[in-house]
């Protein structure tokens, strides 16, 4: 048996956690259809970091993103999740937008009425696209589990797209690190799967788009880890989408 992230052998059959990722693992051998997507799913990835180093890429990143009718639908449905975890904060304060890529939610996060954001991602590539598109705010490169900022330096801290694809060890320390910078309440977003969604990997031998997602209990695991708590929840296109969004405080 061979857990589908990690690509390392489970101990037991009956094994429902991978020992060394800690992610949830089903029964698939290792030349099995899931096993082989979840391969083709890294690799894309990893094509994709590649290509964010790339002003080309980042240009397009955008419009090959969301520039398909699902695209769009997903946009749409995310930003309304966005917005309605937002709408329980005060607009006041200093904001974070962290992996912000090319400047979505940062100027998300201006059109909500947040006034002073500041955007930190580490591909200098999609923040110059960031910065072209909002010249008036703020961009520093930086990497998730280890920003170069004193702590409780921001009032919110946001960060979509990103955890998904992080392995359980760094999700962890990127929302160590978050919590850290934040004096405030902290949003994320994770990819989150259900009975559904695993029935429906399952069936079609095809992962969900997540890298790396969780199930309910290895959410409140790791948010206890990190010291965060749960203070409410949005979902993005559910059942059809795992997209969450979460609001947290410390």
């Amino acid at each position: 048996m061979q857990c589908p992230r990690c690509q390392q052998g489970s101990p037991r059959p009956d094994a429902q956690f991978c020992p060394r990722c800690g992610a949830p693992v089903k029964r698939v051998e290792e030349s099995g259809p899931l096993a082989a997507s979840y391969a083709d799913l890294r690799r894309d990835l990893t094509e994709v970091v590649e290509q964010q180093t790339t002003s080309s890429y980042a240009k397009r990143y955008e419009r090959d993103r969301f520039g398909h009718p699902w695209g769009r639908l997903y946009r749409a449905a995310e930003e309304r999740a966005i917005r309605r975890a937002l709408r329980e904060l005060p607009a006041g304060g200093r904001v974070l937008d962290v992996a912000c890529g090319t400047g979505r939610i940062t100027a998300l996060l201006l059109r909500a009425g947040f006034a002073e954001v500041a955007g930190t991602d580490v591909s200098s590539a999609m923040m110059d696209e960031a910065k072209r598109q909002l010249p008036h705010v703020e961009f520093f490169q930086g990497d998730a589990t280890g920003l170069r900022v004193p702590a409780d330096s921001y009032d919110l801290v946001i960060c979509v797209g990103l955890l998904m694809h992080l392995d359980p060890g760094a999700r962890v320390a990127a929302l160590r690190e978050l919590a850290r910078i934040s004096r405030g309440p902290v949003v994320v977003q994770y990819g989150c799967v259900g009975t559904l969604h695993r029935f429906t990997s399952w069936v079609t031998g095809k992962p969900w788009g997540a890298l790396y997602p969780v199930v309910q209990s290895q959410l409140r695991e790791e948010l206890r880890r990190s010291g965060l708590r749960e203070r409410s929840r949005f979902w993005a296109l559910r059942p059809v989408s795992s997209s969450l969004i979460l609001s947290l405080t410390k």
